[in-house]
């Protein structure tokens, strides 16, 4: 990994210093005086958890980790098993690729809201099916 690892390193020593709420978010500026490498080039700790841990502390990793917990209890129940399947695929690649890498883009946020709602997206659709071939049965369409 060569200088990931001494990033992660300077994240655990981060986190070490304020495990419980963290440091807040750290400035480019702050985080090169303690790894001495160019941060134009890594601005953030390419780990999610260590990125959390070391600007949220515990805390922000556990929220995260609720919200994991959260969503795949919430996959299990109320849709399809097939539907359910290829959702927890995505998120758990998403979370492979967030081992190395630390995102907080809108598509991985936006892929959790729609793993949420799914349920809700499901039935919206099936009413809306529903209505049309209603609609089409009366020879309004």
């Amino acid at each position: 990994f060569g200088s990931r690892t001494l990033i992660w390193l300077d994240a655990l020593s981060l986190f070490l210093k304020h495990p419980i709420i963290g440091n807040g978010l750290i400035s480019e500026v702050r985080w090169e005086s303690m790894s001495g490498m160019l941060t134009r080039y890594h601005p953030h700790f390419h780990n999610m958890a260590f990125d959390l841990l070391a600007t949220g502390g515990a805390c922000s990793l556990l929220a995260y980790i609720g919200i994991q917990i959260t969503l795949v209890k919430k996959l299990n129940t109320g849709i399809g098993r097939q539907t359910a399947y290829y959702l927890t695929a995505c998120i758990f690649a998403m979370n492979i690729h967030l081992l190395i890498e630390c995102y907080y883009t809108p598509l991985y946020w936006a892929i959790y809201m729609c793993a949420y709602y799914w349920d809700e997206i499901e039935r919206e659709m099936e009413a809306y099916r529903s209505k049309r071939l209603l609609a089409k049965a009366k020879g309004n369409l």
